[in-house]
């Protein structure tokens, strides 16, 4: 975003879009880790009530984007190092089964779905708007979930989510990551395409495995940096 134009909320917005809104802005790194956000600044960048915004904070920090601490309000999430670690084992753990189900179960149109949204996501690559990239994950994610025959893989990654996205973000900031991913996440599409069971679930286990040792990286600096100030 460059501009707080670009942030105006039109006066029909419901409460969810602001949700939306602030959740964006913390994804896309608008709003920094550890910084402090003003109730009343939020208002006026967004242009919408206190109490629009109070709902929305709840819910953020229900996700755990932020922290609202008592008589000093709500700040955004630095996300420890332990607590990416163990995201990524979960993510590793239901992910790879889940895919692996997905080349068990899947139809042909439910992997030409899966295919359309690698595509989709490729071709946001090459731009590198981040939100973007994040939103057609995202819809791969939420394809593989819905058709790999097991809703209950979905109900718990839905519950760390925003977190999820929170560390692909911070892997997308390398540049190199960006073409490792595209590519390992094609090779986990061959692999359902070839019902190649095993070998699905060992691909997507390497692509969280590389995905983590990307973003523990980069987390790393800035808890260094942050330490420092």
């Amino acid at each position: 975003m460059n501009s707080q134009d670009q942030l105006l909320i039109q006066p029909e917005t419901l409460r969810g879009q602001v949700e939306n809104k602030l959740r964006e802005c913390i994804l896309t790194g608008y709003f920094h880790p550890n910084q402090k956000l003003v109730e009343r600044e939020l208002c006026e960048m967004l242009g919408v009530s206190r109490t629009s915004i109070r709902e929305a904070l709840r819910k953020l920090e229900a996700e755990k984007l932020i922290i609202i601490i008592p008589h000093k309000g709500p700040i955004v999430t630095l996300i420890s190092i332990q607590e990416a670690k163990d995201i990524y084992a979960l993510r590793k753990v239901m992910e790879g089964y889940a895919f692996k189900l997905f080349s068990q179960n899947s139809t042909l149109e439910q992997i030409e779905l899966l295919a359309n949204a690698v595509n989709d996501l490729e071709k946001d690559l090459e731009s590198k708007e981040k939100i973007s990239i994040i939103h057609s994950k995202n819809k791969i994610y939420e394809i593989l979930f819905q058709h790999c025959g097991n809703t209950l893989i979905q109900d718990v990654i839905n519950s760390i989510n925003s977190r999820v996205n929170i560390l692909r973000k911070t892997s997308l900031l390398d540049e190199q990551r960006l073409q490792e991913s595209i590519f390992e996440i094609k090779e986990i599409l061959d692999a359902i395409r070839a019902r190649n069971h095993d070998l699905t679930e060992k691909l997507s286990n390497k692509h969280v495995e590389n995905a983590e040792k990307t973003a523990l990286k980069i987390l790393e600096k800035i808890h260094q940096e942050y330490a420092t100030k």
